[in-house]
Formats: structure tokens, sequence, C-alpha cells
């Protein structure tokens, strides 16, 4: 029947998928994946120049992330890494809503729970915003410390 009831292509006979062939959702998935991929990396590298020591990136679970987790002068930084357009200027609280942060309080508190060394640590949760022309790459405009309060 046309059209097709699927929104792929045939497989390759290899059973493999090429990105042409991805359902839009993954393909968008992929996409953003990726482009956040390269908002971090230029996180990591304003981080640094910041004198920020990068401890993990992409710590996960399946109820919690957390972007970045690094050190400054002894305190502990859970961050959230957001690029917005151009001339978009937005408090750590209004780029990072309610939901996102539960999310990150709670790999903040599984990263505690699972690195005894670090429970006794000073902790704070910060956002770095990048801003990012249509294809261009981001560039680090802002770090908000204690971003959540």
């Amino acid at each position: 029947t046309w059209p097709p009831l699927s929104d792929t292509a045939p497989a390759a006979s290899t059973g493999a998928r090429s990105g042409a062939c991805l359902p839009w959702r993954e393909r968008e998935d992929a996409v953003s994946r990726e482009s956040g991929k390269i908002g971090e990396d230029a996180a990591v590298k304003f981080l640094r120049r910041q004198g920020f020591e990068i401890i993990e990136r992409n710590y996960r679970g399946s109820r919690y992330e957390v972007d970045i987790i690094a050190r400054e002068a002894g305190v502990l930084s859970f961050i959230e890494v957001k690029t917005r357009a151009p001339g978009r200027s937005l408090s750590g609280a209004e780029a990072v809503g309610r939901e996102k942060q539960r999310r990150i309080a709670q790999a903040a508190q599984h990263y505690l729970m699972t690195h005894p060394g670090e429970s006794s640590s000073v902790c704070r949760f910060d956002v770095v915003l990048l801003e990012a022309e249509a294809g261009g790459k981001p560039k680090a405009k802002a770090l908000i410390r204690d971003a959540f309060q």
C-alpha cells in the first residue's frame, strides 16, 4: 500500500540502519545529543579557564542526570549546561525548570552516596549559559553560581 506504514526505509542487508533511514524522532534525538556534546565541550573549556577541575561528565541514571560535576576552590559543583539563541538572558532558575532542578539534585545525592570521600564536601548547583547562532559553534556567555537559589 502507499504511503508506506513505516517512516523508515528498508534496512540494509546487514540489518544496520543508516542515519538517512532512522525515524525522524531518532534522527532528532541524535542531532540533539551531538549538539549537546558540542555545547558541553565548550562549557568544559570555559570552566577549565575559570579554574574548575572537571570530575565527571554526563552523570546519569534512570531518575537523575547532571551534565558536569566539577570542583572549584574546594567546592563540588553540579553544573547544567544550557544553550540559548543570542540576546536571550535568563537567570539560572529560569533556564533550568523545577523538574530539571529536581533531577540534578537527585544526581548530586546519588553521587555523594556513591563517592564516600565526597560526602562532607561543600556543594552547589551552577549553570553555564552558552549562546549559539543556528549552525554556529556555541560560546560560553555566563557562569551562574548557586543558580537554583
